[in-house]
C-alpha cells in the first residue's frame, strides 16, 4: 500500500512537470502531500530521490525557496519535448504563476489539457509572424487561452501585444491552430484570458478578436469563481 503511494504521487509529479516546466518545493507539497503532516518536507524527500536518480534537478532562488525541473533523463522518460526553463532564468516569477496557474485548476478537479508557450507560425500580407500565447488549457469544458503579464505595459505595449492575436483569429489563421483536434469538425475558438494587476480597462486596450470578450482577472481563482457555474 505504502510503496503503489510512492510510485503514485512519484508519478503525479513528473506528469506535472511534463505540462508545467518549473515547480517550487512548496508547490509540489501544496500538490500532493497538503493533506499530510509536514508536507513540505515530505516534498522535499521526494524531490532529493528523484535528484539522486538524476530524473530532477533543483536550485535554490535568491529568496530561498527551492525550484525544480527535470533533467535531460527527466524528459526523455517523460516524452517532454520542449526545451527546459533555465533555472537562472530571469523570468522565474512568471514560469511560477503559470504553475500556480495549473495547481489551481487542476485542484478544481476540471481540468482536462493544459499547454505552456504555444508558439504557432502564421503568414499575414506575406510575411511570417509568429503567434504565441502563454498557455491553452481545457477547463470546465471550455477551452481557453491565456497571458500571464506580471509587468504593468502601457496602452500600446498593450495594443502591440494584441496585435498578434487580432490578426491569428481576424484573418482565420486559428481554423489551422493544433487545439482544432479538440473539437469534431474543427472551428475552436477559445475563451480568451488575462491574468493582470492593471484596470481591467487598460489592458483591453486595441484587443479585438470578433465574438470575443477578454476576461481580465488579477488571479487564476477569481477567474475560476466566476467561471465555476
Amino acid at each position: 500500500m505504502v510503496a503503489s503511494l510512492v510510485v503514485e504521487r512519484r508519478n503525479v509529479l513528473l506528469s506535472t512537470l511534463a505540462s508545467v516546466p518549473v515547480l517550487t518545493t512548496d508547490q509540489i507539497a501544496r500538490l500532493m502531500f497538503s493533506d499530510a503532516g509536514s508536507p513540505v518536507k515530505r516534498a522535499s524527500a521526494m524531490c532529493k530521490e528523484l535528484e539522486r536518480e538524476k530524473i530532477l534537478e533543483g536550485k535554490r532562488l535568491p529568496d530561498m525557496k527551492k525550484v525544480w525541473r527535470l533533467t535531460l533523463n527527466g524528459r526523455k522518460e517523460n516524452a517532454v519535448t520542449q526545451q527546459p526553463v533555465p533555472l537562472n532564468t530571469p523570468k522565474m516569477t512568471h514560469w511560477l504563476t503559470i504553475s500556480d496557474v495549473y495547481l489551481a485548476l487542476n485542484a478544481t478537479g476540471l481540468l482536462k489539457h493544459f499547454e505552456c508557450e504555444l508558439r504557432l507560425s502564421y503568414k499575414h500580407l506575406l510575411k511570417e509572424y509568429v503567434y504565441a500565447p502563454d498557455l491553452f488549457f481545457i477547463w470546465n469544458k471550455r477551452a481557453y487561452l491565456m497571458e500571464v503579464q506580471l509587468k504593468a505595459l502601457s496602452r500600446k505595449e498593450w495594443g502591440e501585444k494584441w496585435k498578434r492575436w487580432n490578426e491569428y483569429f481576424n484573418n482565420g489563421h486559428h481554423l489551422q491552430a493544433p487545439w482544432q483536434r479538440f473539437k469534431q469538425g474543427g472551428g475552436l475558438v477559445p475563451h480568451m484570458a488575462a491574468l493582470s494587476k492593471q484596470d481591467p480597462e487598460i489592458v483591453r486596450s486595441c484587443f479585438g478578436v470578433s465574438g470575443r470578450d477578454l476576461l481580465v482577472h488579477d488571479n487564476i481563482q477569481k477567474l475560476i469563481n466566476a467561471r465555476g457555474d
